[in-house]
């Protein structure tokens, strides 16, 4: 493993597995059917906009730099200030048994949880920067 200094700045990617892409990929051909189907195109273009915006708000790289955390996206960056993160691990099933989920994407361009591609450098580089 490499070494992290808190000085640098490190970013990871996030990709989107197989699952993923597929279950999107269906979503979408489904919609352009149901709009072909029912002839309200109105109703198509905003059904449409849903799995667009969806791609434009999804995590497409990490970036640890300074004390945050930046989680880039094609609209608007979400800022994490790192001295407001208590812990960085991996997540196990126990961490997730009795969990509801409320509002999930259950797989339409990712997961609740968008993990980098490189997990176990991308927990260094924020443990490093952790006080």
């Amino acid at each position: 493993m490499n070494s992290v200094t808190p000085t640098q700045s490190n970013e990871f990617s996030v990709s989107y597995d197989l699952t993923t892409e597929i279950l999107t990929a269906v979503v979408i051909v489904g919609i352009l059917v149901l709009t072909a189907v029912v002839h309200i195109i109105f109703v198509g273009v905003l059904m449409i906009l849903i799995p667009i915006l969806g791609f434009a708000y999804s995590p497409r790289r990490y970036v640890i730099s300074g004390r945050d955390l930046i989680v880039k996206r094609l609209i608007g960056n979400a800022d994490v200030p790192l001295e407001s993160v208590r812990e960085a691990r991996r997540i196990t099933k126990d961490d997730m048994r009795g969990a509801i989920r409320l509002f999930g994407s259950g797989g339409f361009f990712g997961y609740t949880l968008y993990s980098p591609d490189d997990v176990d450098g991308f927990l260094e580089a924020v443990r490093s920067y952790m006080s």
